[in-house]
């Protein structure tokens, strides 16, 4: 299915090493999208009004999430089971963040921007297990072309 679809190396380290290559960058991204939601501006947001200004970032920014958790996940499941996990564990993510805004005085937790996260992480997800040029455009081993380009 994807480059990071090869069997699962036996040894512990190996093993232990491909798994924190697989969900790292997830944890890095949500770990910053979640540092953000509690950082608290000193001032108190305004009462909570649906606004749809913001709605686009949501919905890309949980649509590469929800990429990267699928791509974590162990492909030689059934496409419809690891369609489900993935966007499952997509939606607690942006479910938390909205929690975590919710707690803090300076932002507001939007169940419309929770909408737009559940629909950006389910877009992306299912593009990316049907279309197989998308996910290749994904796999596209960009480092690769910078050192090509840099050795002509």
């Amino acid at each position: 299915m994807t480059s990071h679809s090869l069997a699962i190396p036996q040894r512990p380290i190996a093993r232990t090493l491909h798994y924190v290559r697989l969900w790292l960058p997830v944890s890095l991204l949500y770990g910053n999208l979640a540092l953000l939601s509690i950082i608290d501006r000193g001032y108190h947001a305004p009462p909570y009004a649906i606004t749809l200004n913001d709605k686009l970032p949501h919905f890309l920014a949980f649509a590469l999430i929800g990429t990267l958790v699928l791509r974590a996940l162990q492909p030689q499941q059934n496409r419809f089971i690891l369609w489900r996990k993935a966007i499952l564990i997509t939606a607690s993510l942006g479910f938390i963040d909205e929690f975590l805004q919710h707690l803090n005085r300076s932002r507001t937790g939007d169940p419309l921007d929770f909408l737009a996260d559940l629909l950006g992480a389910t877009f992306a997800i299912t593009i990316y297990l049907h279309l197989h040029w998308y996910q290749k455009l994904l796999e596209f081993p960009l480092l690769r072309l910078l050192i090509l380009h840099q050795r002509s």
